[in-house]
């Protein structure tokens, strides 16, 4: 069984609070404070709970002590025409986790070029089937014409905008480098989080771009 001192330690690594914690696991944040300190006994549902949270942000727990972070790997992908095997990730990423998928920098012309009409058409239409997700896009007006009905967008001035795509997704980040034809894809939790932060910022400053419809969702 998990222990409170490896709670506060896991929630270290990752510089997380407890209403991280707790937000990311589905539990109460006053939950969590009881069980950090001695008052409520965590029962087996709780310890998946947790423990799963921890591991899918690449925290691993040894025995009933010590918690480390697994080891983070680097990936490079050569042709962005395999960019379907990215998208495919991110979608048994929603699929199974139905976390965030923070994307900026994305240029929907080159990428319904480079997946091809037939199929860009098809995950489309699958992923606006599937119910709550939660997909944020920042980009700029140039991509009007382009909107997926799933998603909501938010719209950075063309002057910041770069169109290198990146995805931030549970423990993983993927830079899409059109110009020198490469994927890299980085699954470490530190940096995830750490982007998944700066992404968040900008999302909130950029709040007045939201279109209404957006907003419904």
């Amino acid at each position: 069984m998990i222990t409170s001192a490896q709670i506060r330690a896991a929630r270290g690594l990752l510089d997380w609070s407890q209403a991280d914690l707790a937000s990311f696991a589905g539990i109460g944040t006053g939950t969590i404070h009881n069980i950090e300190h001695g008052r409520s006994a965590i029962s087996e549902e709780m310890d998946k709970k947790i423990r799963l949270t921890f591991e899918r942000a690449g925290v691993v727990l040894i025995g009933n002590r010590g918690v480390s972070f697994g080891e983070p790997s680097l990936k490079t992908i050569f042709g962005v025409e395999n960019l379907i095997e990215v998208i495919h990730d991110v979608e048994k990423y929603v699929l199974t986790e139905r976390g965030i998928i923070r994307i900026s920098g994305l240029d929907e012309i080159r990428f319904r070029h480079a997946l091809g009409l037939e199929f860009t058409d098809a995950y489309i239409k699958k992923i606006n089937e599937i119910p709550r997700t939660d997909y944020r896009i920042i980009t700029s007006k140039n991509y009007d014409d382009y909107r997926v009905p799933y998603a909501k967008y938010r719209i950075l001035d063309q002057e910041f905008f770069l169109p290198t795509p990146t995805y931030i997704y549970g423990h993983k980040v993927v830079f899409i480098l059109w110009q020198s034809d490469q994927i890299i894809v980085i699954e470490n939790s530190e940096l995830a989080y750490m982007l998944a932060k700066q992404f968040d910022y900008m999302w909130e400053q950029l709040k007045d771009t939201e279109l209404q419809h957006d907003k419904n969702k």
